[in-house]
């Protein structure tokens, strides 16, 4: 853990198992902190902004790993593969409604019904193979929806899809 704590400038580790005289311990560490940056509204702003720059850097792989697991679910529709992607359809739901891209969190919560709908029809032998047309339209939309957000911030300004300099592919 030193490594760590120095590389990161770690002053408490909370190591298992929990007791609740290491939580006790962890909220006074808490208390001491003397990290000005969390106390004003400026530096709070400033480590917000820091953290939703991290995120859309991760976009690609996100959108990379939902490809992926797209791909992997029409070569091979089971439980395994739709559990797959609906476990990372649900996290980027999250992330994505977090950082601001709520209409990619609400194109992946819809997902995540319809994956729960094939699910059934798998388990049934129902399964009709034309819902991938669903899974390709979802990640052209997650594509175009993630890049429009991206570009409006960037301007700085509300702009509609007719605006949009580019085509995604």
């Amino acid at each position: 853990f030193r490594l760590l704590k120095e590389k990161f400038n770690v002053v408490y580790v909370l190591e298992k198992p929990l007791t609740p005289a290491k939580v006790q311990q962890l909220f006074l560490h808490l208390q001491l902190l003397e990290d000005e940056s969390f106390r004003s509204e400026e530096g709070l702003e400033a480590v917000l902004s820091d953290l939703k720059r991290d995120y859309q850097k991760s976009i690609f792989d996100k959108i990379e790993e939902v490809e992926k697991l797209i791909l992997q679910v029409q070569r091979q529709p089971s439980l395994t593969s739709l559990s797959a992607l609906k476990t990372a359809v649900h996290k980027l739901a999250g992330s994505a409604g977090c950082y601001g891209f709520t209409t990619v969190s609400t194109l992946c919560k819809d997902l995540e019904v319809a994956i729960d709908q094939q699910v059934v029809k798998i388990q049934s032998d129902t399964f009709d193979p034309s819902w991938f047309t669903i899974l390709d339209e979802f990640f052209s939309q997650l594509k175009i929806n993630f890049q429009t957000n991206s570009f409006l911030e960037a301007a700085g300004e509300k702009i509609g899809l007719i605006d949009f300099p580019f085509i995604y592919a």
